[in-house]
């Protein structure tokens, strides 16, 4: 059975917030082996610009799925859009999380 829209909404905005969860816990314990410097400050601010463009993906794919429900014939042109803008966040959203990476890599102890 099909889930109805707002619980598909609310699985997407439950699993951004527990993404955003754990990338905070990560961030902490960054922050914690290097202490407040300017490594963990970039860490933040891609966090955040991640979860901007989570929420921004999750918007636009709600109004994606808004369209098809009320539109039986919905034109291809207003969808387009609106799935374009969804993969430009979701972009925005990988290229964030290879940025946090790098950075979280270079602030984390060496393995030796």
């Amino acid at each position: 059975m099909r889930k109805p829209d707002a619980a598909i909404s609310q699985d997407l905005r439950s699993a951004t917030a527990a993404l955003v969860h754990e990338l905070g816990e990560r961030l902490a314990e960054a922050t914690y082996l290097v202490g407040a410097s300017g490594q963990a400050a970039d860490a933040v601010a891609l966090t955040h610009e991640l979860v901007e463009a989570l929420t921004a993906t999750g918007n636009y794919l709600a109004a994606a799925a808004r369209i098809l429900k009320v539109e039986s014939r919905p034109s291809g042109d207003t969808l387009g859009d609106v799935l374009k803008k969804s993969l430009t966040q979701f972009a925005r959203a990988v290229e964030a999380v290879r940025r946090l990476r790098g950075v979280i890599l270079s602030i984390s102890p060496s393995r030796e």
